[in-house]
């Protein structure tokens, strides 16, 4: 009997110890369980999770293609020539000035359609126009009435550098002058003529000579330097009457002659 109640006191040993064991493993996987989730709830609450605030979010890059000006072109505008040129309304004239407007008329109409033979059939003997204008004249405007009156021409160009011979003109042409006992329109032609400064010193004094007998003057043939020189000298001796007007093409010049302001 007392081996019988041994046996069942070490059986009941036994039972203890093996659920004691299970227990103790049960308490283990809880408190690993409970462990990892209270460092995942640790990590979570330590490391806030990203918010995207969608409405408030300033775009990286704006397209405004509708709203985009469009730059004005660089590109100039070309003015193209008119289709006829602007005459002079020859009605309005009679006797000499007439004359003088069909002239001035006839020159535009033959440049504008580039009519060299006609054009120099315009042109007297001797001229020192001699050659057919490389540009048009579109328009032609008077400033003032066109009075009656002789045009004379003093030829100082073409003398290139022989000073001596176009001073002995210059004194021919204050005789002829002072004869005639008129008010001229002058124009004075110095192309081809080397300019110097004895040239314009000799040429103020000759205009100073004939100063009474000139009504207009107008020269034609200086570059600026050349205009700047002779002004200066006119300044200088105080020849204060000595008015003129400088042109490139001695037609022009003549226009301007016998157009009185």
């Amino acid at each position: 009997m007392l081996a019988i109640f041994k046996v069942k006191i070490f059986l009941f040993l036994v039972i203890l110890s093996l659920l004691t064991a299970c227990g103790n493993q049960k308490d283990a996987k809880k408190y690993s369980i409970d462990a990892i989730s209270t460092s995942n709830e640790t990590i979570n609450s330590e490391i806030p999770s990203p918010t995207i605030q969608i409405d408030s979010a300033t775009p990286i890059a704006t397209i405004a293609a509708e709203t985009t000006t469009p730059t004005p072109s660089s590109t100039p505008t070309v003015t193209p020539d008119p289709i006829e040129p602007v005459y002079l309304d020859e009605e309005n004239y009679e006797g000499d000035e007439l004359e003088i407007i069909k002239v001035i008329n006839s020159r535009i109409k033959y440049v504008w359609e580039e009519n060299e033979t006609e054009y120099m059939k315009l042109i007297y003997e001797n001229s020192p126009l001699s050659s057919f204008p490389s540009y048009k004249v579109a328009k032609i405007n008077l400033s003032g009435d066109i009075k009656g009156g002789e045009v004379h021409c003093l030829k100082y160009g073409s003398f290139f550098k022989e000073h001596i011979r176009l001073f002995e003109t210059m004194k021919a042409e204050e005789a002829f002058i002072k004869q005639t006992n008129k008010s001229l329109r002058i124009w004075i032609d110095l192309y081809d003529t080397k300019i110097t400064r004895e040239v314009l010193v000799e040429l103020v004094e000759s205009l100073n000579r004939i100063g009474k007998h000139i009504h207009k003057l107008t020269i034609v043939g200086l570059n600026f330097r050349t205009k700047w020189m002779l002004n200066s000298l006119i300044k200088k001796h105080d020849y204060h009457y000595l008015s003129i007007a400088y042109f490139v093409d001695p037609e022009d010049a003549k226009t301007w002659l016998v157009n009185e302001k």
